[in-house]
């Protein structure tokens, strides 16, 4: 949707001589009369076909002599049967341009699009913007597919920008609202295609949900906020970001506690690189129990601003059960041991800011900052990702917790002195929105 479809349906109409529109009797998103009108005011007349017969098209056609040219609209509600009357029309000789989504809102085949594809001299594939929006700027990608916005009870569910938008690959599960909500996080995982799933491995990640067992406090502007930094993956700027907030945040007279992730200390972890199944292990039950520490010490009378949020390390222990790097049976030890603590009476962030980057920007960072004892191919990298931001779409379903998602490919908060003015003052921006003033 959004992808000028109907524009150049009218476009194709105006420059023809006898020419018919049709358009499925049930799409009367911008007005009730007869016309192709597209979503930025254009518009053409039309006849409205009853989408279960599309054979009406052959019979109003025949009325017109010399007939040259026909286009039609929304090809996806009609029913299957308009692929013989469209060879019918290319048989006569009648050029015909029609223009439809190829996949639902759940990314499946949607009438009969797809299948007339084969028919056509030419398949003009359009692309909306991605409707996802950073704090810092909308996404740039195309958008490949249409998501939902609230939940519909059959495919054929008739909307505008009111129901439905656009999302390229990496946004559309962030964006798209499903029944299934979160029970199906593995579909949303988009592993790169080197990586596949033993059976018995994939049948063991189906059974286990993702971890959002925390909830903030109720929001009062009698307390201070209290906020989380996440990211895609390593090297997006966590740490650094957490450092830049709270500087930021002094320097307007604001009492700030920053909890950094304090590897340096963790025993297991350069042993947890030499391919070391038990030391992963060791290494990761390290890291969420001094994360479990952190957060149930907080500060009470101070801004407190959290590196990387636990769920994020169960995210990181997945992805290596997933790349094969710990072994199944110290997985389930992780997952007994992350689950033993009391998770569920530890309060959520009330904002949790999420950096993220494209995956050559990933890549090139990470190259980049390798510490001398780390030996981490690509694929962590990526793999990692995606979990996480598998994670990250149930958050709508499962969490009450205010999502900030920054974009860093082009924002250098590191060095750039507006960045870090601009990344507080979002923060700040979204706190005031929940009602917190200083």
């Amino acid at each position: 949707m959004w992808s000028d479809k109907t524009t150049w349906l009218i476009e194709k109409y105006r420059q023809g001589r006898r020419v018919l529109a049709f358009k499925p009797n049930i799409d009367d998103r911008y007005t009730g009369r007869p016309v192709l009108k597209s979503h930025n005011g254009s518009e053409v007349r039309a006849i409205l076909v009853n989408k279960d017969r599309p054979k009406e098209l052959l019979e109003l056609a025949e009325k017109i002599a010399g007939l040259e040219r026909i286009v039609i609209d929304e090809t996806n509600f009609f029913h299957q049967s308009l692929i013989r009357v469209i060879e019918r029309f290319i048989k006569k000789g009648i050029d015909v341009y029609a223009a439809g989504l190829l996949l639902d809102s759940d990314r499946k085949e949607f009438g009969p699009t797809k299948k007339l594809t084969r028919l056509a001299d030419e398949v003009i594939e359009g692309r909306a913007r991605c409707d996802f929006r950073f704090a810092n700027g909308y996404c740039t990608n195309p958008a490949k597919f249409t998501f939902a916005k609230r939940k519909k009870e059959s495919q054929l569910v008739v909307g505008a920008a009111d129901l439905y938008g656009a999302a390229c690959a990496e946004h559309y599960h962030l964006l798209h609202v499903t029944e299934t909500k979160n029970e199906d996080w593995l579909r949303r995982l988009r592993l790169p295609k080197k990586i596949g799933l033993d059976p018995d491995l994939k049948t063991y990640l189906q059974a286990i949900g993702l971890p959002y067992l925390r909830r903030p406090l109720n929001f009062s502007r009698d307390r201070y906020p209290r906020i989380e930094v996440g990211a895609d993956t390593m090297r997006v700027g966590k740490t650094t970001a957490v450092e830049v907030l709270a500087e930021e945040l002094k320097k307007r007279k604001l009492p700030v506690m920053a909890s950094l992730e304090d590897w340096h200390n963790n025993p297991y972890l350069k042993k947890s690189y030499q391919d070391s199944s038990l030391a992963l292990l060791q290494s990761q039950k390290w890291f969420i129990q001094r994360k479990y520490h952190q957060l149930r010490l907080g500060a009470e009378n101070k801004i407190f601003i959290q590196d990387v949020h636990p769920e994020m390390d169960f995210c990181y222990a997945l992805t290596n059960l997933i790349l094969g790097r710990m072994k199944l049976k110290h997985f389930q030890k992780y997952v007994d041991y992350f689950y033993s603590l009391d998770w569920a009476h530890l309060p959520a962030a009330d904002v949790l800011v999420y950096l993220t980057a494209s995956d050559n920007v990933v890549l090139k960072r990470a190259h980049a900052s390798l510490r001398p004892f780390e030996t981490i191919d690509d694929n962590y990298f990526l793999v990692m990702k995606r979990v996480n931001q598998a994670w990250l779409a149930g958050t709508k379903y499962l969490l009450d917790v205010v999502v900030l998602p920054i974009n860093t490919d082009n924002f250098n908060f590191v060095t750039n002195k507006g960045a870090k003015q601009k990344l507080a003052k979002k923060v700040l921006k979204k706190l005031a929105e929940l009602g917190w003033r200083y």
